[in-house]
């Protein structure tokens, strides 16, 4: 299952039509403070997660997602409409394993999602596209 979260209802709309077509099943979130708790009460595979939302910032509820053990090993997939690297690089840092800049492209998203699911639980879990992260 897929943990989406975007305060935008038609952006977590289309993530989940397209993810439900790949195969997917997925769950909605519309802030960081309901991902944390999402996260925490159903233990997705992925988390699709904005980093500008109204209640908790992305970057707060990845911080707080990897604090928490029962949800620390979840592989989380930043989406930004921000492409700047100083903000994706804050996020990898925080402990994102890949990041997809919005508006994506094509099967961006599953092959992103697939990728996380494979590389889950290996260390260090760097996307080649993130290799400027450091």
């Amino acid at each position: 299952m897929v943990l989406i979260v975007d305060d935008e209802p038609d952006i977590r709309a289309a993530l989940s039509v397209q993810l439900e077509d790949s195969g997917y099943g997925t769950w909605e979130a519309e802030n960081g403070q309901q991902a944390v708790d999402m996260a925490a009460a159903k233990l997705p595979d992925v988390i699709l997660l904005d980093l500008m939302m109204p209640v908790m910032s992305g970057l707060k509820a990845l911080q707080l997602i990897r604090a928490d053990p029962r949800t620390s090993s979840i592989p989380v997939i930043v989406l930004s409409a921000l492409g700047a690297h100083d903000v994706l690089n804050d996020a990898i840092r925080a402990g994102a394993r890949d990041y997809i800049v919005k508006p994506w492209e094509g099967d961006d998203v599953e092959r992103s999602v697939e990728w996380a699911i494979k590389s889950a639980g290996h260390d260090p879990p760097i996307s080649p596209k993130n290799l400027f992260a450091g």
